[in-house]
């Protein structure tokens, strides 16, 4: 479905992950969870952090979601290097800067999907988000499933 290894460049991996799992399948990864839920109610819907559109349609039946991270955290937060390229917590301005400008271009990247997420949410009865991570600001928790020894503490947690 991805096929990373097809792309020319860490830009291209952000606009192929948001098109092909995030944002592009959204309606349909919504779809199928709602009709799941029709055939076999659930108290709590436990999905991929990366299916936005699962998170979108638990919203939508009105079942609390939660995301899970089976490695690190994906999304920026503040005081932790990009996810992707390996860096160690930034230290000093050149760090701080260089962490500011890669999260930047992911949330910029994932943004351009904010359109095409909006059209799901739209079409499960949801009003709109300026972003479409912020969906995970709906969720009851998200949890991270690795070890603290892998991870950077961030300043904050959404």
């Amino acid at each position: 479905m991805l096929k990373d290894w097809e792309v020319s460049s860490p830009w291209a991996q952000i606009v192929r992950l948001r098109d092909r799992l995030f944002v592009g399948p959204s309606l349909d990864h919504a779809q199928d969870l709602v009709e799941q839920l029709d055939d076999f109610p659930a108290e709590t819907v436990v999905t991929s952090e990366m299916l936005l559109g699962a998170m979108a349609g638990a919203e939508s039946a009105e079942v609390p979601c939660i995301a899970v991270s089976a490695n690190i955290n994906l999304y920026p937060l503040p005081g932790v290097p990009p996810f992707g390229p390996g860096f160690q917590p930034a230290k000093g301005l050149p760090g701080r800067l260089r962490d500011a400008l890669l999260h930047g271009i992911m949330l910029r990247g994932f943004g351009k999907g904010t359109g095409a997420f909006n059209a799901t949410r739209r079409a499960l009865g949801l009003d709109p988000l300026r972003h479409p991570f912020e969906q995970l600001e709906r969720l009851k928790p998200h949890l991270v499933l690795t070890s603290s020894a892998f991870d950077f503490p961030a300043a904050r947690l959404r």
